[in-house]
């Protein structure tokens, strides 16, 4: 897999990934305990040349405004729910 980080303003993010977890925790799911990392999944196909290619790479400033839960199945992706990202 390749990803890349995320910077900038994310604690709304990491604010709204806590409500998720403590809802989800209190409706008896387990919970993952790795820590937050905001980030953009490039390929879940790793390749040397696609890191040595976004090596010196910075792009644009944006802002997220929803979350999208999305199922993947062979490269398909179905939304199933989305809700807005507080700002």
């Amino acid at each position: 897999m390749v990803w890349v980080g995320l910077r900038g303003d994310v604690e709304p993010l990491g604010a709204f990934r806590e409500q998720i977890r403590s809802a989800l925790d209190d409706a008896g799911f387990p919970i993952d305990g790795r820590p937050f990392r905001p980030h953009l999944t490039i390929t879940y196909r790793y390749d040397a040349r696609i890191l040595s290619a976004l090596d010196s790479y910075v792009g644009p400033s944006w802002t997220a405004d929803l979350l999208t839960l999305a199922n993947s199945h062979n490269g398909d992706y179905h939304h199933l729910w989305t809700h807005p990202l507080p700002h």
